[in-house]
């Protein structure tokens, strides 16, 4: 029922958002102190790779619920920015992330990405020292971050007006995106379509000199024989990220030139 008149609303902690929470732990775990804090379903555990979890900040205290049901106990979680250990190879956070958001690991672990879309969001990342990764975490922040970053992705649309002209070790793309980020996947669709049998080309991706696993498309007559019809790349798995100064190219290989056909190259970013 909508208010008719003024009411004393109470409100929950002394700042604008409260310092800590506390929050009934999840069934069949131990939330130890110092550790990374997730909510799933309502209910708090440390944080581990899955989806569908949010980033609330760190555990102020120890509590054992590994033979408790949800709900049974309560753990006191801080909020804010608090420095955790950093992921290694293509999931390692530089200087140059921050500002980006980060992915949980596990209670003590960050990472760069979301390893095509496996992990949560841990935070924002504020800082990259020796000792590890500082990330800000915030109940109201985290949930924000966390619809953001499944909804927010860059489609970049490349034409490809010849097919014809394309020929082996050829840079068929190039671009700087201009920020840090990840490929997640491409593909192709014909805009004129392959009459001429028997053609192909592949095309594969890199950031920098280093190929992408994955995201390579392999262009055939038969695969572009209609117009609109589209070519998916392979899976994205590794090698994907990049920072806001590297430039991704895509170049031609194994190629038996076309005679006729166009097309655009999709790349997904995030």
């Amino acid at each position: 029922m909508a208010l008719t008149g003024s009411r004393d609303t109470k409100q929950r902690g002394a700042g604008p958002v409260p310092h800590f929470h506390t929050f009934p732990v999840a069934a069949s775990v131990k939330c130890i102190q110092g550790g990374l804090a997730v909510l799933s379903a309502g209910y708090v555990k440390p944080g581990v790779i899955a989806t569908g979890l949010v980033s609330v900040g760190c555990f102020a205290e120890t509590v054992d619920n590994s033979s408790g049901s949800a709900g049974d106990k309560s753990v006191r979680v801080d909020s804010g920015t608090f420095r955790w250990a950093n992921s290694a190879d293509a999931d390692l956070i530089a200087q140059a992330n921050v500002g980006a958001v980060c992915y949980v690991v596990d209670d003590l672990t960050v990472a760069l990405t979301s390893n095509s879309t496996t992990r949560s969001v841990a935070g924002v990342i504020d800082g990259v020292d020796s000792d590890g990764v500082w990330v800000t975490s915030l109940l109201p922040a985290a949930v924000l971050t966390a619809t953001a970053s499944t909804q927010v992705t860059c489609i970049v649309s490349i034409p490809i007006p010849a097919l014809s002209g394309i020929a082996d070790a050829q840079v068929v793309a190039r671009f700087t995106p201009g920020f840090a980020g990840r490929i997640t996947k491409t593909s192709f669709q014909a805009v004129t379509a392959v009459s001429t049998g028997a053609k192909a080309s592949t095309l594969t991706p890199k950031i920098a000199t280093t190929n992408v696993t994955g995201g390579v498309l392999s262009l055939t007559s038969a695969g572009l024989d209609t117009v609109g019809k589209v070519v998916a790349g392979s899976a994205v798995s590794a090698a994907n990220t990049f920072t806001n100064a590297q430039e991704i190219t895509v170049v031609a290989s194994a190629t038996t030139a076309f005679i006729e056909g166009a097309g655009v190259l999709l790349i997904h970013i995030a």
